[in-house]
């Protein structure tokens, strides 16, 4: 999760964005199948896009696949 005050989580725990490729690299060791290993990136509203960014590029370099999540607009 990328928070609009710049914060990253990952798993529901506070990382830097300096980290999150190294805790990547170690989930999919744990992981075991590179192939499988899906990244969602969940950005809050008003989050820069170069956030959003830089984990689509770790994700590129780490070969995996990288989703947004979105929400659907509300009916009004």
């Amino acid at each position: 999760t990328i928070e609009r005050s710049g914060d990253f989580t990952l798993n529901n725990k506070p990382i830097s964005d300096r980290a999150i490729e190294r805790a990547l690299r170690t989930e999919i060791s744990s992981a075991g199948n590179r192939e499988d290993f899906t990244v969602t990136i969940v950005a809050e509203k008003g989050v820069p896009f170069d956030d959003v960014a830089k984990i689509m590029e770790v994700a590129g370099r780490l070969r995996i696949k990288a989703i947004i999540a979105t929400q659907p607009k509300k009916k009004s």
